[in-house]
Order: C-alpha cells, then structure tokens, then sequence
C-alpha cells in the first residue's frame, strides 16, 4: 500500500515540476546477463542511499527518492 501511495505521490509530482527535481527513465533492451547486472546495481546503489540517509545530520531536507525496474517479458 505505501509503494503505492508514493508512486501516486510521484506521478502527480510529474505534472508540477519543480527546478530540482530529477525525473528519469529508459526503455531498453539487453540480455538476460546484462539485465542481471543492471538490477545488482540497482540494489547496490539503493543500499549505499540508504547507509547516506541513516548517517545523514542535521535533517534538513525531506525527499522521495523512487526506483523502478520492470521486465515485459
């Protein structure tokens, strides 16, 4: 439900853009291996986020950071 309730957050936040906002996308294709890898990187840099924001002092600044990476197979 909260992943959700933020992607609706951040569509919404597509039609009203603000100067620093970072809004991205890439539709690709690649090998299964490729794919793999890229998905590994995904989850890498995630988690190194993730250790900057638990270390991150003072709290000054409240953002959405929303990653996607989705197959059509």
């Amino acid at each position: 439900m909260l992943l959700r309730h933020w992607n609706a957050v951040s569509y919404r936040r597509i039609a009203e853009r603000r100067p620093r906002d970072f809004f991205s996308y890439n539709v690709m294709s690649s090998s299964r291996a490729d794919y793999e890898r890229i998905r590994d990187l995904l989850r890498r840099t995630f988690r190194e986020i993730q250790s900057i924001v638990a270390a991150s002092e003072p709290t000054e600044r409240v953002a959405l950071l929303n990653m996607q990476l989705l197959e059509f197979d």
